[in-house]
């Protein structure tokens, strides 16, 4: 954990103009708040909303799944977000370092992650580093991860979405496992196989909490300048008073 904080606080100093910043993490048992928040103040960023956001709902915005069309107008969005129906999600991760499969319910990126709803696993001796050259090894680490991905997919009836993330979520060994622990699982009429692997990527998450972050600015500022306006339109009332009352 230490590490990952660490390599986070070196890659956010290039970053010389950035002001804000949305952390995402996977679903890590030891993540603690208050690290992301000393690697933020350290770096002089702000974040909109929560402090840590999870991985699987910015890969879900950035797919641009649960988003509102019109997010600049907030009660056409929020009529938008009310009307969008909870997907049983299955997310994938495999990038360099580690594995990880969870299973969440979440209609929109701001359905909070609820561990009594929601069932994930990650191991991180189970990277793309990690895969063995030899045969029999080789197929003991993709039966790993398949068991992992059968585990979590049973946590759901049937998969309504499935979310593959990671700089190696394209390799085609991982995609054979893939289709070979969710056949069956995809509602009826749908198959796996029909995931668009032009979409699979190591930087949706980036881009959805890009999305995500973005949209919460323009909320923050957006409050600031009618609160501003509302504010100068009271002084000019209260000031119109007193001059009555003078007279």
């Amino acid at each position: 954990m230490r590490r990952v904080l660490e390599e986070a606080d070196r890659s956010i100093e290039f970053q010389q103009h950035t002001t804000t910043a949305l952390a995402t993490f996977p679903i890590l048992p030891a993540l603690d708040d208050r690290d992301i928040r000393v690697a933020l103040e350290r770096n002089r960023l702000s974040t909109p909303g929560s402090l840590v956001f999870a991985e699987t709902n910015a890969a879900f915005a950035g797919l641009g799944n649960g988003l509102c069309v019109n997010w600049r107008d907030r009660r056409s969005c929020a009529e938008e977000l009310a009307g969008m129906k909870p997907e049983a999600t299955l997310f994938l991760s495999f990038d360099n370092s580690s594995f990880s499969a969870t299973f969440q319910t979440l209609s929109t990126p701001y359905t909070p992650f609820d561990p009594s709803l929601a069932f994930s696993i990650i191991d991180v001796e189970l990277g793309w580093d990690s895969l063995p050259v030899y045969e029999v090894a080789r197929a003991k680490f993709w039966a790993r991860i398949q068991e992992i991905i059968m585990d979590v997919a049973s946590k759901g009836e049937t998969i309504d979405r499935v979310v593959i993330v990671g700089d190696f979520g394209r390799d085609e060994e991982f995609w054979e496992v893939v289709k070979g622990a969710l056949e069956g699982k995809c509602r009826e009429g749908e198959t796996v196989v029909q995931i668009d692997l032009r979409k699979v990527s190591g930087t949706t998450a980036a881009r959805g909490a890009a999305e995500v972050a973005g949209r919460a600015e323009y909320s923050r500022r957006e409050t600031e300048r009618i609160t501003k306006k509302y504010l100068g339109r009271t002084r000019e009332d209260m000031g119109e008073d007193e001059e009555l009352s003078e007279l």
